[in-house]
């Protein structure tokens, strides 16, 4: 078996295995072409803003507050934390209010058939007013306000069907205009203050979509984040630095779906983990150690692709592990209780059975994974190939534990819930899972327990 080599380079990765071609998960990175998504026109109600009010202490009234025929859902403290009136749909419909833990009012708010109308107040814990707006059908239409904790106007602005349109101002605490925007029939450039007193985000609207560039930036005037919108969706390169000033993520987005090479780096400029999309789909997620990956990388087939993958594998019950490189689980459907393990490919090759767990292991680099990456890697294995089919891993009634010894292998502890079948009855095994360092797997069952 030739090596497999790794390749850092311009603008993506190459990676190149056991084949003369470089894989999918190879760069550069294709540029993105430019988004045929056009903002359709703003096309907002000019009905004037529902102001209807509730009032500050309605649930005192108990189900009196309600509209005829409703009851209510939830609890004022100290019995609960959030309390609102329902129709006899259960949609809701009157007043809402909600808590937090210490029992202070968060904020009050209407419904009517199952959408927010008429205006919302939230406070600050000390009962101050921190936000105050109108809604019309479940959108932001009308003036809405926000204050800082000491009283003090912090932004004021129009919106029309939850689009900002008309002027929006921000001031600091002691009243200084930070600045102030004004978008006309939803077209323009925005600029967000932070109440802390500095430019936070800028977005360009074009018929009241999110449409051209975005940059956010940190306390210290730092880049934090670039990118570009195309009526209201992520699309092309999307960059991330930390404070410092250092590149620590890049994705790529088409019209809103997850594509191409998404890379992180850690504080040291060093890769830490790359994720590959085709069309929304995950192909390879790839954590790195000291800059490379812990995976072992195979050669380029057919199957790297989603279109591919559908064409080899139909469409029978198909899983693919991003943490193993070129696996794919592959079942039938049986209509008691779902899909059945068939087999599986490896690098597009059809096989029987189930694949060996060192294998796979071995590809996902087990031996040199340690820490978290090892925990989550232990975990994603029995999850998604071990018990592939088979059954589920629950987080009732305790969760999933991972314990990785100073000799690299692991011990977990989960419950494994069974399939459901035709009489609705099923049942859970507390298991014991031992995964030595060479990628052998013991599998020990502690109890059971059954719900009739």
């Amino acid at each position: 078996m030739v090596a497999n080599r790794y390749v850092a380079i311009a603008g993506g990765i190459l990676l190149l295995g056991s084949c003369s071609e470089p894989s999918v998960v190879s760069g550069p990175t294709p540029v993105i072409p430019p988004s045929t998504r056009t903002p359709e026109p703003f096309d907002a109600s000019t009905e004037p803003p529902d102001t209807t009010e509730v009032a500050f202490d309605w649930w005192k009234q108990g189900a009196a507050a309600c509209p005829p025929g409703g009851s209510l859902e939830g609890a004022a403290p100290p019995q609960g934390r959030h309390l609102r009136c329902l129709d006899a749909k259960k949609e809701p419909h009157g007043p809402e209010a909600s808590w937090d833990d210490a029992g202070h009012l968060l904020s009050i708010s209407r419904n009517v058939e199952g959408r927010t109308q008429g205006k919302e107040v939230g406070f600050y814990a000390d009962g101050t007013k921190r936000i105050e707006g109108t809604y019309l059908r479940g959108l932001r239409h009308g003036t809405w306000t926000e204050w800082h904790p000491n009283g003090k106007v912090f932004t004021t602005g129009s919106w029309r069907s939850n689009r900002p349109d008309g002027e929006h101002v921000y001031f600091a605490a002691d009243d200084r205009e930070l600045g102030r925007t004004t978008l006309t029939a939803g077209n323009g450039r925005w600029v967000v203050w932070d109440p802390a007193g500095y430019r936070r985000q800028e977005y360009v609207y074009v018929q009241g979509q999110l449409h051209g560039s975005y940059t956010e930036w940190y306390p210290n005037g730092a880049r934090k984040t670039e990118g570009q919108w195309a009526a209201d969706a992520r699309h092309g390169t999307w960059t991330r630095w930390d404070e410092q000033g250092r590149q620590r993520a890049v994705e790529q987005f088409r019209d809103g779906t997850s594509v191409g090479t998404w890379t992180w780096w850690d504080e040291r400029g060093q890769v830490s983990r790359i994720v590959v999309y085709d069309d929304g789909e995950t192909i390879v997620d790839l954590p790195h150690r000291n800059g490379k990956p812990l995976a072992v990388l195979p050669g380029r087939t057919r199957c790297d692709t989603k279109a591919g993958l559908e064409k080899v594998a139909g469409r029978q019950c198909v899983d693919r592990v991003p943490r193993v490189p070129g696996l794919v689980m592959i079942g039938s459907f049986a209509d008691d209780r779902g899909c059945m393990l068939e087999g599986y490919l490896w690098d597009c090759a059809r096989r029987n059975g189930a694949p060996r767990p060192r294998d796979v292991l071995r590809r996902a680099g087990w031996a040199i994974a340690t820490g978290k990456d090892k925990e989550d890697l232990a975990l994603e294995y029995l999850r998604e190939v071990y018990f592939a089919y088979e059954g589920s891993v629950s987080s009732q009634p305790d969760r999933p534990k991972v314990v990785v010894a100073a000799d690299g292998s692991a011990v977990v502890t989960l419950w494994l819930q069974e399939p459901s079948d035709m009489d609705d009855s099923s049942s859970r095994d507390l298991l014991e899972i031992r995964i030595a360092r060479n990628g052998t797997v013991r599998q020990k069952k502690l109890r059971t327990q059954r719900d009739d």
